[in-house]
C-alpha cells in the first residue's frame, strides 16, 4: 500500500536522511551518504526493504516534530495503551537512533528490519552475535543493535522481527549503524 508523501517525517545528519512514515516505518534510508545506494527503499516498492517500529495493535497514529529540533515523534494509541517513538539522526555519525516508551498500560512493541541493499536489488545474510543484528550485502554491513531483552525473534528473508513487552513507564532504545563488515 502506498503512502502519500504527506504521511512521512524526514530525519536527517548532514549526510544523508531518512523518510519515516506514520505508521513508524523508515521506507527510505541510503548510507553513509544521500547519493549512496538505499538500505530501505519502500516508498518506491513495499518489498525494497524498510526497518518498522509500532505497538502491535492500535487505532490511533500521529507523527510530528518535537519543537524547533529534528527530532521525529511517533505516537500509537489504543485503548489501553499508548507508546511513543522517537527518532533522530546524530549529525556527523551513520547512526540511527530510535527510543520507544510505553506511556500508558501495557503493550507488544513490534520491531522488523528488512533491509534491502542497492536499491531494494540484493537480499543480506543475517547475523545474531552478543545483542547485535548484523546483515550483510557484498562489501556493507547495517547493525541493528536493541538495548532490552526481546520475548519473541524470527529470522525471515533476510530481515529479523522481534516483539517486545512494555508496561507503564519502561522503554528502550535502538541504534541502527552502517559500517563495512569485519575482515575474516
Amino acid at each position: 500500500m502506498w503512502k502519500s508523501i504527506e504521511s512521512y517525517g524526514v530525519i536527517g545528519n548532514g549526510s544523508t536522511c531518512a523518510l519515516i512514515n506514520s505508521d513508524g516505518s523508515v521506507d527510505w534510508l541510503c548510507l553513509p551518504f544521500f547519493d549512496s545506494p538505499s538500505v530501505f527503499s519502500a516508498v518506491l516498492d513495499p518489498s525494497a526493504g524498510y526497518y518498522s517500529i509500532s505497538s502491535e495493535e492500535h487505532q490511533n497514529l500521529s507523527l510530528g516534530y518535537v519543537e524547533k529540533t529534528n527530532i521525529l515523534e511517533n505516537v500509537f494509541s489504543a485503548y489501553d495503551h499508548d507508546i511513543l517513538v522517537t527518532s533522530f539522526m546524530p549529525r556527523g555519525k551513520d547512526l540511527l537512533l530510535r527510543r520507544v516508551k510505553c506511556r500508558r498500560g501495557s503493550c507488544n512493541v513490534r520491531i522488523r528490519c528488512y533491509p534491502k541493499f542497492n536499491y531494494g536489488r540484493d537480499r543480506p545474510t543475517v547475523d545474531f552475535r552478543e545483542e547485535n543484528f548484523t546483515f550483510y550485502s557484498g562489501n556493507e554491513a547495517l547493525h541493528l543493535k536493541i538495548l532490552w531483552e526481546p520475548e519473541h525473534v524470527k529470522f525471515d528473508d533476510g530481515g529479523v522481527e522481534l516483539t517486545i513487552k512494555l508496561r507503564n513507564g519502561q522503554s528502550f532504545w535502538t541504534l541502527l549503524s552502517y559500517g563495512k563488515p569485519p575482515r575474516p
